[in-house]
């Protein structure tokens, strides 16, 4: 009898899980997302900073179900699960499952001890929100060009909490397209000023010293004001106070210091981390949790040493085909295999045709051949998918001529 899995989430996790049983007539898969398409958010900077429009950073969920031949696709929100009873209840319906894969991905984390963060700035992790940004960062181009000349005071700043990935690679961006705008409208007497708050020692904490180091070179180099060991105290109404005493006026803030679930996974009745992330097995299975599996950002993945793995789309989809794996073995009645995350490189987008790269620890390179490189690895990833998508596109033509 064909089974049923249910993937909750169609990200890079959930879509790559999916692929795994693409056209397996043993099981029947149903995609559930609450947007109809999937949101590149490795590629949130250039859509952001103008580099890039909407086509580039989302996939259509639909017609990739399509493809796949044996998924379908459920526009919902799923509010709750019952592992003990295997359903689970998307706007308001209950959906059984014999097997099921989390996959909803996390939200800014905005911390609550840090006043009036949330309600004056914006995270990244949504595609509304990043058109937002791009809409706000075009009109602070608009308003240097728009700028009265008698006002020479007028300062205009964009202030980035938090330097990790994300926040490096917009920065970076956005002074890159700044400087550019600056230069081809041969506008020297004012200036966008982009403020980079890091509260470690150096930006990108955690990753590899080459990755580090280089970064902050390229984003100084870019005229970004990088405040290293500096944590936000406070925000007010286009203003942010530091721990410093510093204040800097700002015109828009965008926050990417942290990640969190949200919805209903913090309800769950499994094992979370600290952060609300879902605690899995090697195997991906949710702890305490029959045939019921997480993946991607939403699930505390670990390396081989135990050690938190970092969040990134190669992290996700190796959870991704490690729980469809082991899906596939318990289904043939088979013991299924512990395995780890393994992160074999890590390339950072640092504005214009450049990016720095380190692959395996061991191979080390930066400028245009990094961005060539993460340019490549980027677009065959969307043109795959683009592919499967137009595809199904193509087929529905011909049936409606």
């Amino acid at each position: 009898m064909k089974k049923i899995l249910i993937i909750i989430g169609g990200g890079y996790a959930g879509i790559r899980a999916m692929n795994q049983f693409k056209d397996d007539e043993n099981i029947g898969i149903l995609l559930i997302d609450k947007q109809p398409y999937q949101y590149l958010q490795t590629e949130a900077y250039a859509l952001i900073a103008n580099s890039q429009t909407i086509t580039h950073v989302t996939v259509d969920l639909p017609s990739l179900c399509e493809y796949n031949g044996n998924a379908s696709f459920i526009r919902g929100e799923v509010t709750d699960i019952n592992f003990e009873e295997k359903h689970l209840v998307c706007s308001g319906e209950y959906l059984f499952y014999d097997y099921l894969i989390v996959s909803t991905g996390c939200y800014t984390n905005f911390p609550r001890v840090i006043n009036g963060l949330e309600e004056h700035s914006v995270g990244i992790k949504t595609l509304k929100n990043a058109f937002i940004i791009r809409q706000e960062f075009a009109k602070q181009l608009y308003a240097l060009m728009d700028r009265n000349e008698s006002s020479s005071s007028k300062t205009f700043n964009i202030v980035v909490g938090g330097a990790g990935l994300s926040g490096v690679e917009i920065a970076a961006q956005m002074a890159y397209s700044a400087n550019k705008f600056l230069k081809n409208n041969h506008i020297a007497k004012y200036k966008l000023n982009i403020y980079l708050i890091a509260s470690r020692e150096n930006v990108l904490d955690g990753m590899n010293p080459y990755l580090q180091d280089n970064s902050l070179k390229r984003l100084r180099k870019l005229g970004v004001n990088v405040l290293l060991k500096t944590r936000i105290q406070s925000v007010e109404n286009k203003k942010v106070i530091l721990n410093t005493g510093k204040e800097i006026e700002f015109q828009y803030m965008i926050f990417t210091g942290g990640v969190t679930t949200g919805g209903f996974v913090k309800k769950l009745k499994c094992p979370l981390s600290k952060n609300g992330q879902i605690d899995v097995e090697s195997t991906m299975q949710i702890k305490e949790c029959e045939n019921a599996y997480a993946i991607g950002d939403v699930a505390f993945l670990r390396d081989k040493d135990g050690n938190h793995a970092p969040s990134t789309a190669h992290a996700a989809e190796q959870s991704a085909q490690i729980a469809a794996k082991n899906i596939k073995l318990d289904m043939q009645g088979q013991n299924q295999k512990e395995s780890h995350i393994k992160i074999s490189g890590v390339l950072v987008a640092l504005g214009g045709q450049n990016a720095s790269v380190v692959l395996f620890d061991k191979f080390k390179f930066s400028g245009k051949l990094g961005y060539y490189l993460k340019t490549f690895i980027t677009s065959q990833y969307k043109r795959h998918l683009d592919k499967n998508a137009k595809h199904i596109h193509d087929l529905r033509k011909e049936e409606e001529s």
